[in-house]
């Protein structure tokens, strides 16, 4: 049925399942908001890492989370959200820390019933009608799971984690 075929790369291009209108779609399990940091994925001139050999796990923030962003996606920080080597979501339950592409390692913790690599949710965005993301997404040369935030290199522990809809 309606599953999507695996992605051939981290970064993979798939054609849509529904009519043939002649555009092509990021492979994130058929979501549409991704457009953000796959943009800056390609203006990074990191499309090519992400097609290579690998593998790598692929940590990808909505749009939602870019736009909310203070600062400029480089690309430091872009290759902070790449991991090296395949990491499925329930892995990181092991501890310990991830190494990025960047050099620096995220950290992982177990909080509120939910996975955080630093202060990013893996595959649940929002904590209020929480939204589940994809996770999990297999690629020949890697994995790509959603994030809630856009991860920044430096981090120093747990930052209060604010819920997406506030009182007045």
């Amino acid at each position: 049925g309606g599953k999507p075929r695996r992605p051939k790369y981290c970064l993979g291009v798939r054609r849509s399942q529904g009519p043939k209108v002649g555009k092509e779609e990021t492979e994130i399990k058929g979501y549409d908001n991704f457009d953000f940091f796959r943009s800056a994925i390609d203006q990074a001139d990191l499309k090519k890492t992400l097609t290579g050999i690998g593998p790598y796990t692929l940590l990808a923030p909505t749009d939602e989370a870019c736009g909310a962003f203070e600062g400029f996606l480089d690309e430091d920080i872009l290759k902070y959200h790449i991991i090296l080597g395949r990491h499925a979501s329930d892995s990181f339950s092991a501890g310990g820390e991830f190494k990025t592409l960047n050099g620096e390692s995220l950290t992982y913790t177990r909080k509120y019933r939910k996975d955080f690599l630093d202060d990013a949710i893996i595959g649940m965005i929002g904590e209020i009608g929480q939204t589940s993301y994809p996770k999990d997404v297999e690629c020949d040369n890697g994995v790509i799971h959603a994030i809630d935030r856009v991860l920044v290199p430096g981090y120093e522990g747990v930052a209060a984690h604010q819920p997406k809809i506030q009182q007045l």
